[in-house]
């Protein structure tokens, strides 16, 4: 049950209150989450049920959740313009479940379906970026592949994808200053800019996205 113990975490459970609300033990649950057994199909609905988790990841059968192949760029302009990545395999594919725990939430619409209020997903809005500069580790590394979410929203203490004075876009950090915002351009704590609110709708500084994930690793 590889899928598990994610949904478990998403769900704010561990082990034992999971094993409470299923009258299993402790164990019983450890167990299914490194593989070494299964649960039975009754105990295995309510599992689907408490946890939201699709039935068929339950027994590691192939999942039918939607997933969505997404584009990977190599640049982007200031005026937003993308330029497609030429390396072999540079799709991005997420599924419906990944993209929802990725969502930003300054970002996130809600919409009532019966009695509860559900998330909005807006695949579109998401899709890849390939960095070759120098290194932001640890937040971001050389040679990585970054999804991005796009979004014109301010994110302080966040890594995102902008563009500085008109040049093409870079993963820059931005953090909070007193009076400023201060991004951070790599890790040299001496190369850094100030910038006010105002610079935003003056063109200095532009979001084009919010990192939500990066992977050091680009052949997936």
């Amino acid at each position: 049950m590889n899928y598990l113990k994610e949904y478990r975490l998403s769900a704010n459970m561990n082990q034992a209150q999971l094993a409470e609300k299923l009258c299993v033990t402790q164990a019983c649950v450890s167990r299914w989450e490194h593989g070494i057994a299964y649960p039975e199909v009754e105990t295995a609905k309510k599992i689907s049920k408490l946890l939201g988790i699709p039935f068929d990841l339950i027994f590691n059968l192939p999942s039918h959740v939607e997933s969505h192949t997404l584009p990977v760029y190599d640049s982007i302009t200031a005026d937003g313009m993308s330029r497609s990545s030429s390396k072999a395999g540079s799709l991005l594919e997420l599924s419906e479940r990944e993209m929802k725990m990725l969502l930003p939430r300054n970002d996130q619409k809600l919409v009532k379906s019966g009695k509860e209020r559900q998330l909005v997903l807006e695949p579109e809005r998401f899709f890849g970026f390939y960095y070759n500069e120098s290194d932001m580790f640890p937040y971001i590394m050389k040679d990585s592949l970054n999804v991005i979410f796009s979004t014109t929203n301010l994110y302080p203490n966040a890594m995102l994808l902008v563009s500085l004075d008109g040049k093409d876009a870079s993963i820059v950090r931005l953090v909070d200053g007193e009076s400023d915002i201060v991004v951070i351009t790599n890790n040299n704590p001496v190369q850094y800019r100030h910038f006010r609110v105002s610079d935003l709708t003056d063109g200095n500084l532009k979001i084009h996205g919010v990192v939500v994930q990066s992977r050091t690793n680009y052949l997936f």
